[in-house]
């Protein structure tokens, strides 16, 4: 029964690829990350209302985030770093304040020559942080500025 929905076949999916990981099958887990996004078509639980349905959205849109997250780490230690710029651009404006996604566009633009692009990105996020929340970006996204300002080379591509 719970193989034939939707969000059950996306959470086994992600367990999968999470599994194939770990064991350092990188490939396998991309494939299994794609098949589970794959099957994303809308927002969970569209136009359904009520706090049961908001909760569930809520909780399978955020994995579904996480599965993207998992699924970009991986085409970047595949590297596969330009091919997963436009995604991640687009992922970007949808979720602007996401610093794993911005993370891995940096890490992506650094990975493709475009340090530039990838430095700028950084200061548009801390610019509008600071503007609009009055914080900065956090430890993980700082010292990956950090990292590129000092040209490290462990940010390259192996």
């Amino acid at each position: 029964m719970a193989e034939s929905i939707d969000c059950y076949r996306f959470q086994h999916q992600i367990e999968l690829a999470s599994t194939a990981v770990a064991g350092s099958d990188l490939d396998a887990g991309k494939a299994m990350y794609r098949r589970a996004l794959e099957l994303w078509r809308g927002p969970a639980f569209e136009g359904l209302a009520g706090p049961t349905f908001e909760n569930a959205a809520r909780y399978w849109g955020e994995l579904r985030v996480t599965a993207e997250q998992a699924y970009f780490d991986v085409e970047l230690k595949l590297g596969c770093f330009k091919e997963i710029l436009p995604r991640l651009a687009i992922l970007n404006m949808k979720h602007p304040r996401n610093e794993i996604f911005l993370g891995q566009l940096m890490l992506s633009l650094y990975r493709s020559g475009r340090a530039t692009e990838a430095l700028e990105a950084y200061s548009k996020h801390a610019k509008d942080l600071a503007e609009e929340l009055g914080v900065t970006p956090g430890p993980a996204l700082s010292s990956l500025q950090v990292q590129m300002l000092q040209q490290d080379p462990t940010l390259l591509p192996e």
